[in-house]
């Protein structure tokens, strides 16, 4: 696909959540094959938005230019479970969004050679995993993000973890 792979969302309003999407043993592969930074934001392997009980196991995401698997704004409860992936910007990226178990991931080569112009970036970490502006301290939603037995191996312009926090305004819904 010229753009991304999957796209995980309830309806274009964002009024009402996904409950429930399940993304089991699939390949996400060769999405945005150009590495174009699209108007709306959303390239690589695919993006989930506005989602509950999100569950992402035994995948295999790879030659993407964007993340592998990618929650932006107002998600909770996301699973990450035993996937793997190889060679895109960010492995997983959990973005804008609360409560995450991130697990057994086996996660190699983001920022490699191929991504170098998108490395370090303005917006682009290049990380195994990426948790930024996540979370929720306080608040109906107060939560954890749970991060444990991952494999990462970072590419030449790589990092293993990077966590971001900034100013994004009032974003999310949950906090």
């Amino acid at each position: 696909n010229a753009q991304e792979g999957y796209k995980a969302v309830y309806d274009a309003t964002a009024e009402q959540p996904a409950v429930g999407a399940l993304f089991d043993s699939n390949e996400i592969a060769h999405n945005n094959p150009t590495h174009r930074d699209w108007d709306s934001g959303e390239q690589g392997g695919g993006k989930a938005t506005n989602t509950q009980h999100l569950t992402f196991w035994y995948n295999y995401a790879h030659d993407n230019g964007g993340p592998s698997f990618w929650t932006d704004s107002n998600n909770i409860y996301t699973i990450y479970w035993f996937n793997r992936s190889r060679n895109d910007t960010n492995g997983i990226e959990h973005e804008i969004s609360f409560n995450a178990s991130i697990i057994g991931n086996d996660l190699q080569d983001m920022g490699s050679q191929s991504h170098q112009s998108n490395c370090p970036g303005f917006y682009f970490s290049c990380a195994g995993i990426a948790i930024e502006n996540s979370g929720g301290l306080t608040g109906r939603f107060a939560g954890i993000i749970e991060v444990a037995n991952n494999t990462i191996k970072p590419g030449q312009y790589g990092r293993a973890i990077a966590i971001r926090e900034q100013h994004r305004g009032a974003c999310g819904r949950c906090g």
